[in-house]
């Protein structure tokens, strides 16, 4: 990760939805073959939502090769009864708009699908299916192994109430979870339930005066100082990597029972020693106009600092966290396109 804009994109699978082909309703004989409907179901649902909340689902993109009326039904994985809810039948004449009403479960955890079907007589069925995380708003209810107690200091955000655990560390007072300001950046997944969760990924623009009055985005400098404590190590400048201790900035914590840091080396050993509680959520990219593209969760935790780079003003500095390495390293990614984590840290007097 020399140079975190020019990553090669790997969209983590647990946050795709799959296309699924099932038999229709009907079949002429068994040496006939069935045809395909046209295009690709599409419905707008997050993988991330909060428990009991309700969803209007309109599905589109499928069509009839023949310009007849499609049916369709619904599946959920987590019904005890009516698991699949048929609401209009291959042969109806209805011909008014699809919509269902989903109701989420109260019950916080992972392992829920949801799958949105349409279908013909004669004709192999399309569907989308989308496995749903259900979560709560703090983070010990989905996570353990965060190292949290009743009496860490805290500061609540006076913009939406949001109460952050913060550490000190030397001299410096920081924030022990993601900033997770909804005003601007955008969710983990897109999906708004992950706000308070993960926090918010920024770009540099909008990191630069995201954090509440009488904080600050960390700076290279907050940075240096915290890699010269870890490391004992006076002579290092703003810029280098603080060799083998970024395992006492990363926490060993589980998300609904799996590892976020998937797998470490000999030489990284998570103890969290300093309470920073770095997790792995990836960062983002936005290509071009369509949602941001997530990448690596499980594998990078990514952190823009305030310092723009001195000989790119597109670009900016950012400190980053990776699995397989003990260093804490750094990189400059491109200001508009490239979406980090936000630490901040209290201003000094």
């Amino acid at each position: 990760m020399k140079n975190a804009s020019s990553i090669t994109a790997l969209t983590a699978a647990i946050f795709m939805a799959s296309l699924v082909a099932f038999p229709s309703c009907k079949k002429k004989n068994n040496d006939d073959e069935y045809g395909t409907l046209n295009g690709r179901m599409k419905y707008d649902l997050p993988s991330y939502v909060h428990p009991g909340e309700t969803y209007t689902i309109t599905p589109h993109g499928v069509s009839h090769p023949e310009g007849k009326n499609l049916g369709y039904y619904v599946y959920r994985s987590w019904a005890t009864s009516s698991y699949r809810d048929t609401l209009r039948y291959c042969n109806s004449s209805d011909t008014s708009p699809i919509t269902y009403t989903l109701q989420i479960p109260d019950k916080l955890g992972t392992g829920y699908d949801f799958a949105f079907h349409a279908y013909a007589d004669d004709y192999y069925s399309t569907s989308m299916t989308t496995s749903l995380t259900i979560v709560g708003e703090k983070m010990e209810e989905v996570f353990s192994g965060l190292d949290y107690s009743d009496s860490d200091p805290s500061f609540t955000d006076p913009r939406d109430d949001m109460e952050y655990r913060t550490v000190t560390i030397g001299s410096d007072e920081w924030f022990r979870q993601n900033l997770s300001y909804a005003d601007c950046g955008v969710p983990f997944s897109n999906a708004p339930a992950m706000t308070r969760i993960t926090g918010n990924f920024y770009s540099w623009d909008e990191a630069v005066s995201s954090c509440p009055e009488g904080w600050h985005l960390s700076t290279g400098e907050d940075w240096l100082a915290l890699g010269k404590l870890l490391t004992g190590d006076e002579g290092l400048s703003v810029h280098d990597s603080f060799p083998g201790v970024s395992g006492d900035l990363m926490v060993d914590a589980k998300f609904f029972g799996t590892r976020m840091w998937e797998y470490w080396p000999n030489d990284v050993t998570i103890t969290n020693k300093y309470l920073f509680n770095a997790l792995s959520f990836g960062y983002a990219n936005t290509y071009d106009e369509g949602a941001p593209r997530f990448e690596h969760p499980n594998e990078y935790a990514a952190f823009w600092t305030a310092d723009e780079d001195e000989n790119d003003s597109s670009k900016a500095w950012l400190r980053y966290f990776h699995y397989k390495q003990s260093d804490v390293m750094t990189t400059v990614a491109d200001k508009g396109t490239f979406l980090a984590n936000v630490r901040c840290v209290r201003d000094r007097e």
